[in-house]
Order: structure tokens, then sequence, then C-alpha cells
């Protein structure tokens, strides 16, 4: 695969782009339609735990093609283009978007992982801008900056037509609800990063294990993808389509209870 190389160093260059941009098609619809009408047509955050299954589940999906940020793939057979830094994946998005035909079999793109994507991000636009971290601007322009970049690039890939599934390991994090203080498991994501992708995608699917009664142990052996939000974890479905919790035991059921609840839907 070969990438046009392209300069794109100057700090206005997201507005310059933006400026030059022609205005699309405007198309005026008499009757109502829907954009996206299966799992791999839609924007997808899928978080867990570290070597929980995440990689492995779209790897069951047909049409996926990878775009993995570290190592850790020798042992799933995919089509993926490392992105090892912030400009490679800047070149592969201009390199799709000139080669339709080359993309035309591809349904979803996916990055693994998001957290390293945007920090790859923020390192560019240090680099660029001369600074040492985002902070070190003013009034919070360096925050800006690198929101601005971020959001610009991902947001290109998307307008490509397909779906785009983001993949994050989890953290926890203190939350007082109802007066209490409760545990809440939410993306190992930046406040900026998470501020972005968490309006802009369908989906945010926790997995982990699935939850068991309090006579019971704590966890039980099967995982589960969980899809509504509650206060001890962030997720949520904007199709309406999944049921709450979908529990597996392995990675090619999960994407069978998944297809079938969108063809249910349709």
């Amino acid at each position: 695969m070969a990438f046009v190389q392209q300069n794109n160093s100057n700090s206005d260059q997201i507005a310059a782009a933006a400026y030059k941009k022609k205005a699309a098609n405007i198309v005026f619809e008499v009757n109502a339609t829907k954009q996206g009408s299966k799992f791999l047509d839609h924007l997808i955050l899928l978080y867990g735990e570290p070597k929980i299954g995440k990689t492995t589940l779209f790897s069951k999906f047909p049409g996926v093609y990878f775009l993995p940020t570290e190592p850790g793939y020798r042992a799933v057979k995919v089509r993926k283009t490392p992105i090892p830094d912030w400009a490679t994946f800047r070149q592969f998005v201009l390199w799709a978007e000139g080669h339709p035909n080359d993309i035309k079999d591809t349904k979803l793109w996916c990055i693994d992982t998001v957290t390293n994507l945007s920090k790859a991000a923020m390192q560019w636009v240090c680099g660029r801008d001369g600074i040492s971290h985002p902070s070190d601007e003013e009034w919070g322009k360096g925050w800006e900056a690198f929101g601005d970049e971020f959001a610009f690039w991902v947001l290109r890939l998307v307008n490509l037509g397909k779906g785009v599934a983001f993949i994050a390991h989890s953290k926890t994090r203190e939350i007082v609800s109802r007066r209490i203080k409760v545990t809440k498991e939410v993306p190992d994501l930046a406040k900026r990063t998470y501020g972005f992708i968490n309006p802009l995608v369908d989906m945010i699917l926790n997995m982990g294990f699935v939850e068991r009664g309090r006579d019971e142990d704590a966890l039980g052996e099967k995982r589960c993808i969980y899809t509504k939000p509650t206060e001890i974890r962030d997720a949520g479905d904007r199709t309406g389509k999944l049921p709450d919790c979908i529990e597996f035991k392995t990675e090619q059921e999960a994407v069978f209870k998944i297809m079938r609840a969108f063809n249910k839907a349709e």
C-alpha cells in the first residue's frame, strides 16, 4: 500500500481545508429514512479490561479492517494497517479517500486503541506547535488545537461512509450518586477525547463478566456486553436494538447474538 505524501505542518491547515471544501449536494428528504440498519453501519465504542476479547470480537465480523495502534495481533488473522503514530493515521485517511475501489469491501474500520491514537495526536500537535504539553498554551489554546486536530481527521474517516469502531480499555473512578460514593467503570480516555467520542458514537458497549446475585460469587465465568447505562458503568445504545446484557462464552456467540438482535429489529 503506497501512501501519498502530504505536507500539513501549518497550524492553520484545518481551517484552510475547511474553507476550501466544496459544499455537498443538497438532498431534501420527503419521507423519513434511517441511515444505518446493520450493526456494522454504526459508530461504536467498545471498552473493557485488557485481553477480555474486544479485538477478537470485532475480528469475527465480516468486512472489518483494523487500524491497530499497539502490538498484539500475532494471534489474530485480520486485514490491518498498523498505525504507529498520528502522521501515519493522517496519511491512511488521505489514501483511503483517494482509493474508493480498494476500500469498497470494507464495512467497518476498527481503531484499536483509540486511547493510543488520541495520545499520538496530542504529541503531534505539541511537536507542531513547539510545546511539551497542551496545558503549556494559555487560555486552553493547546487543548483546543489538539481537539480540533483529532476531530478533523477522525471525522474524515467517518465520512468515508463506513462504520467505525473505537476500542478502549476500562478504568474506574469514584462518583457521587444519590449522595453515595460509588465506583463507576468508564472508558480509559482523556476527558477531551471522551467528550468528542461520546456524542459521536451510536453505541457505548462495556465488555465484562456476568454479575451474579448477592448470595453468589460476585462475578460469573461467562462474559457479557453491557449496553445500557447504570450507576456503576458507562454504556448506551442509541439504536435501541440490543438487549441490556449480551451473555456469551465465545466471541462468535456474541457476534451471532448481536446480528440476530439487529435482524429482528428490521
